[in-house]
């Protein structure tokens, strides 16, 4: 808000001139005003209302919060819109920020019935909330808009926009168009594409309900409020020809396609407006003129004005000269449009410390840490009782990649397990997962076996059914298993899951675990970690002791934590044990964890590494742990450890994700640090694979020491 404010009043000195006269009255609404000028009905002021609270919703989304599936936030989502299901939401940098829902119910009050034959698409954006919107704001110069043509007239040569959000509206559509057209694409019958925006998400909202009209969706309703200028006359004239300025506003019609809400006093509307300076910027049609004071929230019915010209002075909001600035409150105004737009809040205040923004009872991962907990237990439940029969029978019943690394039957069923229980609980998020089902499928000996494990582990674990699902067919099995083909990314939801991380230990009954992560935007913010033979208290290689299986969950700023993995059903993190890193420096304090297998990290490159740290010769070999798969990301995040080695075998090896997201978060979120061989932060959004080099994590008090000394020793 602070930045919106800072706008203003830098927008404000920017207005040395006025196309309109100065007026210190309010300007009221005549009752004898042209025929242009009417007062809405009372469905169009009900659908207001709707409009500005799907709007609202928009602001849900930060830095530490999100809309949660289905539709869940904190103002109410899930009350006032229960049949809504939350397709996607983003946040970043270069666009503005938003989210699409569908709905094939009726979201409005004033028409009650429950269900409607259409399906609609949502798509709200919100307003100005970062150094890099109010750049976008600011980039005031116009540049030349042009459209396909495809199913609009063409928009002549002399149409121009404003350049920042011209090139905001570019970015936003990269991000969201492949989620827009594939929810345009999949209805039954009838459909109404709903773009609403506020502030700078009413520009975008703007241009993007142009683009889609072009693309011939034209069952479009296109609702901004709050909406600054956008081009100039020549844009504008077109834009008003192509979006039915000449019709009168009416639901379920789609003769007017687009309704700018103003406020009288709300100086944003007018921006940018001083001709000499902005390539004459010119005022739009289809306005709904709010004629309230700005203390009122939600103005009455009689004070809602359809105005269908935007050259009549009653109906824009006029000059606001700089000595006005202390008369009105400029950011109040501008938010008020039927209620008091984006005091959606994460729960606490603090924007730039993350840690302490959330705690174990409102983090907005609930329903995401049940379903990834009871899914991960199931499945380390089932690759436990294998791995234990492997052991004792010597009939590994394995597979062979074309790269040669063992796969069992139990990477199949524990993948087929965890992707099933996302894909029913969060059907548009995608899985990158380590399996594909076509060996599965070549064997029928090998599908047996997977299906009977599955219904074995079902059995015993029948209680999870309500939140994991369950698989009752061998073609459910490999569509399941088949869920995990997503290439992952920077943008966007998906799961990284590893079914069985240290297949060896797996086969020879060590250590070995289960691993998924919940990744945003190229982000860790969720991980769980199942690891079936882990001794709660590992000392050294020889000394293990305590409870055996240990459940490892972290969620972005709310903490890491342990519980026992075979204890049955889900444990709410506040019945957890929180778990942290120590903070030791001095190297005869220090223990390492590095992998078991040579093939897997340079073990000479690590000893040196050691050496040059300072351990002692006759030491080091007490104070190393090795231990296969994500378990040793488990053991440094609890304490019991403080650096962790993986050293490329080759320049040209890249690692696997899922080797490594679960663990990432783990180890942050209990005061640890973790990057590359050059003390990089490890990218989650590359794709399948991280795009660096090895993998070193500590206690923040040593990590850049130790990222110092690897340096020393690679180069």
């Amino acid at each position: 808000m602070f930045l919106l404010t800072l706008l203003l009043l830098c927008l404000s000195i920017l207005q040395t001139s006025s196309s309109f006269p100065i007026d210190d009255t309010d300007h009221q609404i005549e009752i004898n005003a042209p025929d242009y000028i009417t007062p809405v009905d009372d469905e169009i002021y009900s659908n207001l209302y709707t409009y500005a609270h799907l709007i609202d919703i928009s602001y849900c989304i930060s830095e530490v919060n999100r809309i949660r599936e289905p539709f869940n936030c904190n103002i109410n989502c899930e009350k006032r819109f229960p049949n809504v299901s939350l397709v996607y939401q983003w946040y970043f940098d270069d666009s503005v920020t938003g989210y699409i829902a569908t709905t094939y119910s009726n979201i409005f009050n004033y028409n009650n019935t429950s269900n409607q034959a259409k399906k609609t698409i949502i798509v709200s954006l919100r307003g100005t909330r970062s150094i890099f919107d109010t750049m976008a704001d600011l980039k005031v110069d116009m540049i030349h808009f042009s459209n396909n043509g495809v199913n609009t007239p063409l928009c002549g040569f002399n149409c121009r926009v404003h350049r920042g959000f011209y090139n905001y509206f570019t970015t936003t559509l990269s991000v969201i168009h492949p989620y827009i057209i594939q929810e345009l694409q999949n209805h039954d019958g009838d459909y109404e594409l709903l773009i609403l925006g506020h502030s700078l998400g009413g520009s975008i909202a703007y241009l993007l309900g142009l683009y889609y009209l072009d693309l011939g969706y034209d069952k479009l309703s296109l609702v901004t409020m709050g909406q600054p200028l956008m081009g100039n006359k020549e844009f504008v004239d077109w834009a008003d020809a192509v979006l039915g300025s000449k019709y009168e506003a009416k639901h379920n019609n789609f003769d007017r396609k687009f309704l700018r809400v103003i406020h009288k006093n709300d100086i944003v509307t007018t921006l940018p407006n001083d001709q000499s300076i902005f390539n004459r910027y010119h005022q739009f049609n289809n306005q709904i003129y709010l004629n309230c004071s700005e203390e009122d929230t939600r103005p009455t019915v009689n004070e809602v004005f359809d105005c269908g010209s935007g050259t009549n002075n009653y109906c824009i909001a006029k000059d606001f000269p700089l000595l006005h600035i202390a008369k009105h409150n400029y950011l109040r105004i501008h938010i008020n449009y039927f209620r008091r737009m984006g005091f959606c809040r994460a729960p606490v205040k603090s924007y730039f410390n993350r840690y302490m923004t959330m705690s174990v009872a409102t983090h907005p991962y609930q329903k995401e840490l049940e379903v990834a907990t009871l899914a991960v237990k199931r499945a380390s439940l089932l690759t436990k009782q294998l791995s234990d029969s492997i052991v004792q029978t010597a009939k590994s019943g394995t597979l062979t990649k074309n790269d040669k690394s063992p796969v069992t039957i139990g990477d199949f069923a524990s993948q087929a397990i965890i992707n099933h229980a996302i894909k029913i609980n969060f059907p548009n998020d995608e899985i990158v997962g380590e399996e594909d089902s076509q060996e599965l499928q070549e064997s029928e000996s090998l599908a047996n076996q997977v299906f009977e494990l599955i219904q074995k582990i079902q059995k015993e674990t029948s209680s999870y059914d309500s939140v994991v699902g369950t698989l009752s067919d061998k073609e459910g099995i490999y569509k399941s298993i088949d869920f995990g083909d997503s290439q992952g990314g920077k943008r966007g939801r998906f799961w990284a899951l590893d079914p069985i991380d240290g297949t060896k230990g797996f086969l020879r009954g060590d250590q070995f675990a289960v691993c998924l992560a919940l990744i945003e935007d190229g982000k860790v913010v969720l991980g769980v970690i199942g690891c079936p033979n882990l001794a709660e208290h590992i000392v050294s290689n020889d000394e293990h002791s305590g409870t055996v299986g240990g459940l490892y969950s972290a969620i972005t700023g709310v903490g890491s934590y342990y519980s026992e993995l075979f204890k049955p059903g889900f444990i709410p993190l506040a019945q957890q044990k929180p778990i942290k890193m120590q903070s030791h420096t001095d190297p005869k304090d220090l223990k390492v964890v590095e992998g078991v297998e040579k093939g897997h990290s340079s073990h000479s490159t690590q000893a040196q590494i050691k050496q040059e740290f300072g351990f002692n010769p006759d030491t080091v070999s007490k104070q190393t742990i090795n231990l296969d798969s994500q378990v040793k990301y488990c053991v440094l995040a609890s304490g019991q450890a403080d650096i962790y080695l993986r050293l490329p075998i080759s320049d040209s090896y890249r690692e696997k994700i899922w080797d490594h997201a679960a663990g990432n978060v783990l180890i942050y979120e209990s005061g640890g640090q973790v990057g590359d061989v050059n003390g990089n932060a490890l990218d989650f959004g590359n794709g399948r694979t991280l795009d660096s080099q090895g993998v070193i994590a500590a206690n923040k008090e040593i990590f850049n020491k130790v990222i110092d000394t690897v340096k020393k020793v690679r180069n």
